[in-house]
């Protein structure tokens, strides 16, 4: 019969506080920077969304999403807010939506149209 022997584990000892201290870090720690808040995912999608829609009325919720460039959940929440504005209204599809503009929303698309090809 064999016994077993029971492995011991050596020792290491342990680096003292103050090796730790005195050694630089290899990375630095850099500032925690903030970015501006990036106003175009508020501001600038939906005028584009609204300029598409006027442009290519009847178009579904997804195909619009990929022709803007927009995620498909962000576009949802645009579309939803567009909609309690009053600037839009949806027909639902058993798999979509078809998007189209209220006249308040063709109004405000034509007005956006006009000023951007004044600021050109």
């Amino acid at each position: 019969m064999t016994k077993k022997t029971k492995k011991t584990k050596k020792s290491i000892p342990k680096k003292q506080s103050k090796d730790r201290d005195t050694k630089p870090c290899p990375y630095p720690k850099k500032p925690i920077t903030y970015e501006p808040f990036n106003q175009d995912l508020i501001f600038k999608k939906p005028i584009e969304i609204l300029i598409y829609i006027y442009n290519n009325e009847g178009k579904s919720q997804s195909s619009i999403s990929k022709q803007t460039e927009v995620s498909y959940a962000h576009f949802v929440k645009v579309i939803t807010k567009l909609e309690k504005s009053g600037l839009i209204r949806t027909e639902r599809l058993p798999r979509d939506r078809i998007v189209f503009l209220t006249s308040k929303g063709q109004d405000l698309a034509l007005s956006l149209i006009r000023v951007k090809e004044v600021l050109k």
